[in-house]
């Protein structure tokens, strides 16, 4: 009978050149940063693929000015993750963000301030507010996903209740990516953090499975457990509105106020007539308008206050003596 194949690595009692073994051992540890996919929020390729959606749905003025490949890198920056759709590659490029725990309110208002700061700035740095935005899109996406959601939230669930954690995010790369592909439209408003995890948690009930808290052999509980592939699109689609939702709002909120027209003053000048202007009897006006509205207004006024106050009235309505 032949003997089973074996690889370079498990051959411990045939000598084998330095260099050959060297390279395995890289070769090893580079395959493990590429299957080992993070707990701590959805995959990279999903982060990826709802951030894309969510830039594509962003007007043509807006979207050109953004870095499209700074904004998609940091969509996965807080895992410390990178995801390259050429090569369906995921690793681990950098160390995770463990500031705060991925889908908080509170990043999400942190990174929402610094956003808003970077673009009422003179001059943008385009660049940082991409990687602002990609930051920002990772943490609405992960509060969207109903584990982190009872997680951040008041939901009354601690850890060891959540099981199936890895198993729901590693399945959903394909059913999410469908969800994703299905966005017909974006939100133009920016949702309330607790109302979007709330709305997370409905799904729990189909996305936790409670027979399998505390269960001996949790490995395979997890894997007889099914989610309803409605749920996942649902989520998908949600996640991407919430995150148009939030840029578009940021953005409307950086656009400086514009101040409302002044009304056009005419100088008073005691005997000149009323030429440019309507007679409204002791006084002249710029329109008719503005003339039975004085009128009356400063007819008020005097009944009420006193007559000296009259032709302050009427010039504060641009009025002027005859």
């Amino acid at each position: 009978m032949g003997q089973p194949e074996m690889k370079c690595c498990d051959r411990p009692h045939v000598s084998q050149p330095w260099p050959s073994v060297l390279l395995c051992l890289i070769a090893g540890f580079l395959l493990s940063f590429a299957f080992d996919a993070p707990t701590s929020a959805w995959y990279a390729q999903t982060h990826y693929e709802m951030t894309l959606a969510a830039y594509d749905s962003l007007p043509p003025n807006v979207r050109d000015k953004i870095p499209r490949k700074v904004l998609l890198d940091a969509s996965n920056e807080p895992d410390g993750t990178a995801y390259d759709p050429v090569q369906g590659y995921q690793g681990q490029n950098k160390a995770e963000n463990k500031d705060c725990y991925h889908g908080d309110p509170r990043c999400i208002k942190d990174l929402t301030d610094k956003l808003l700061r970077a673009l009422q700035q003179n001059y943008r740095d385009w660049n940082n507010i991409g990687l602002l935005m990609g930051q920002l899109a990772h943490h609405v996406q992960d509060l969207n996903q109903p584990y982190h959601a009872a997680m951040v939230l008041p939901s009354g669930y601690s850890e060891k209740d959540l099981p199936c954690h890895k198993e729901f995010e590693e399945r959903a790369k394909y059913p999410m990516s469908a969800g994703v592909r299905a966005v017909s439209s974006a939100a133009s408003y920016m949702p309330d953090a607790n109302n979007v995890g709330q709305r997370a948690l409905r799904y729990l009930i189909h996305v936790r499975p409670a027979k399998c808290v505390g269960v001996p052999d949790l490995d395979s509980c997890c894997r007889d457990h099914a989610v309803p592939l409605w749920v996942y699109k649902e989520i998908a689609e949600n996640s991407v509105r919430d995150t148009v939702g939030h840029w578009t709002t940021i953005f409307d909120k950086a656009r400086p106020t514009p101040e409302p027209p002044k009304p056009p003053v005419i100088q008073t000048t005691p005997g000149r007539g009323c030429e440019g202007g309507v007679d409204c009897g002791d006084y002249c006006c710029p329109t008719p308008e503005i003339c039975s509205y004085s009128n009356a207004q400063c007819a008020d006024l005097v009944r009420r206050i006193g007559s000296h106050h009259y032709h302050q009235c009427k010039k504060a309505h641009t009025c002027w003596p005859k």
